[in-house]
């Protein structure tokens, strides 16, 4: 058993939804490879994308972020998602997953003005930040942030997230 156990919000759901999925998804292995089996799913196929939209915008300076317009970005990434490659089961789901993507972009541009300041990067284990919630049993909450702004009058750093507003 390993001596740390990595939840995040993603994590407990599914398994508060479904032990048996989480199971499958987390802690099932191939008998013969003795590797996890990995399956993409449509939302996870989204999340990458927005992630990655979201990333590359913060690499990019300041004055220069928002020059390329968002859209463009989310199409350039969707197309290394598209069809079955993001597990989609036909073009109709595909199209719905998308179109909610566009619209979490449209809300990060409507929103842009917190992202037209500084960026903040965390240089993390696994580039995911970390919070000891049980140290006793190690077990480790975590998850991606969408961003984290620097406000330079209050001295202070603030977490967004998009998908959820």
């Amino acid at each position: 058993m390993p001596s740390k156990f990595w939840v995040s919000h993603s994590k407990l759901s599914l398994y508060d939804g479904c032990p048996k999925a989480y199971y499958f998804a987390y802690v099932f292995r191939n008998p013969k490879s003795g590797k996890k089996v990995r399956h993409i799913t449509p939302s996870l196929a989204l999340g990458q994308t927005a992630h990655t939209v979201l990333e590359e915008l913060s690499r990019e300076p300041k004055n220069i972020r928002f020059r390329e317009p968002l859209i463009a970005k989310f199409e350039n990434n969707w197309q290394k998602i598209t069809g079955i490659k993001g597990g989609f089961d036909d073009a109709e789901q595909e199209h719905t997953y998308k179109k909610r993507g566009e619209e979490m972009m449209g809300r990060v541009y409507a929103n842009r003005r917190v992202l037209e300041g500084l960026a903040v990067k965390i240089k993390a284990e696994n580039n995911l930040p970390r919070f000891d919630l049980v140290p006793e049993d190690g077990i480790i909450l975590c998850g991606k942030i969408d961003w984290l702004s620097f406000d330079e009058t209050l001295k202070s750093v603030h977490i967004i997230d998009f998908k959820t507003g």
